[in-house]
């Protein structure tokens, strides 16, 4: 059974496209999968959808930043750069965790 109306495990042939970056942040939490279109999405791909929708979504950051990183909007970003941006839009103890486990970074101005 689905866990979201708009979308269902890879397995499925019935996932409906996500409309918001949270629910493409979910979509790709489950994995990913096939949209309404056709075009099978991975995890990556939908955490870089739903910043194409809100480049300030903390949490999308922080899941691209688990994927390693990525080119959002033509730039790239590495997993570092992902953290930093999570840290600037919605600083979490999880994101601070995972960015002192990366080796630190910059935030606001300060290191």
């Amino acid at each position: 059974a689905p866990i979201c109306d708009w979308a269902e495990r890879k397995s499925s042939s019935k996932v409906q496209s996500p409309e918001t970056a949270a629910q493409w942040c979910r979509f790709g939490m489950m994995g990913g999968g096939k949209t309404l279109t056709g075009r099978d999405m991975s995890e990556k791909e939908c955490y870089r959808s739903a910043l194409r929708l809100d480049s300030k979504s903390a949490q999308a950051w922080l899941l691209l930043a688990a994927e390693g990183g990525a080119t959002v909007n033509g730039k790239d970003y590495d997993k570092k750069a992902c953290l930093e941006k999570a840290l600037t839009y919605g600083p979490t103890s999880q994101s601070w965790v995972s960015l002192g486990l990366a080796g630190g970074g910059v935030v606001d101005g300060e290191e």
